[in-house]
């Protein structure tokens, strides 16, 4: 199962923009 995807050319993993977490949490 694929938990991530694209949305509005956004990677999103299991509906949470992946650049939302890289800003809070970092690399």
């Amino acid at each position: 199962m694929n938990h991530f995807n694209y949305k509005n050319q956004q990677l999103f993993a299991e509906d949470v923009s992946v650049s939302d977490i890289i800003n809070q949490h970092g690399t």
